[in-house]
C-alpha cells in the first residue's frame, strides 16, 4: 500500500485542481459585527436599506468601534457585486468582488484604508462609505463568486 502524501501536498494539490487561491475568503454576512449586511434587490425599498447600513457604519466608524459588514448590490441586469467592510478601530478593509458581473471586468479588489469617507451613491442618493488614503493587497473574494 503506498504511503499517504503529506497533508500539505494534498491541500496544495486540491487547490490547484479547483483553481483555489490561497488568500483569504469572505462569506457574506457570516462575519457580521455591530452592523448588518445587506443584499439588494434593485427595488424600492433599497433606499431604505442603503440609509440604515450607511448610518450604521458612519456611526460606528466616527465612535472608533470596530465592524464587519457585507453589501451586496445588484448590476442593472442582476449580476451581483459583492463588498465587504471591516473596520478593526485604525484602518478598513474594502474589498469588492465583481466576479459575477457579466460585463464588469470580473475582478477581486481589495484595499486596506487608513479613512473611511461617505459619498453619495448616485442611484440612490444616499450614503455609502468609500475608502481613502488606501493600498492594494492581494485578497480571494466572496465564497459566493467561486
Amino acid at each position: 500500500m503506498p504511503a499517504r502524501p503529506p497533508l500539505l501536498l494534498a491541500a496544495s494539490l486540491l487547490l490547484a485542481t479547483c483553481g483555489g487561491s490561497t488568500d483569504p475568503q469572505v462569506v457574506f454576512g457570516a462575519d457580521d459585527r455591530r452592523c448588518t449586511s445587506i443584499a439588494l434587490s434593485n427595488s424600492p425599498e433599497d433606499a431604505d436599506l442603503v440609509d440604515e447600513f450607511g448610518d450604521c457604519l458612519a456611526a460606528a466608524y466616527l465612535a472608533g468601534v470596530p465592524f464587519t459588514a457585507d453589501v451586496s448590490r445588484p448590476t442593472v441586469e442582476g449580476d451581483p457585486i459583492y463588498t465587504h467592510f471591516a473596520y478593526d478601530g485604525e484602518t478598513v478593509l474594502i474589498v469588492t468582488d465583481n466576479r459575477l458581473d457579466q460585463f464588469g471586468t470580473g475582478t477581486v479588489t481589495a484595499e486596506q484604508c487608513a479613512e473611511l469617507i461617505f459619498a453619495p451613491l448616485v442611484r440612490f442618493g444616499d450614503w455609502m462609505p468609500m475608502g481613502e488614503d488606501c493600498t492594494e493587497q492581494p485578497h480571494g473574494g466572496f465564497v459566493e463568486s467561486n
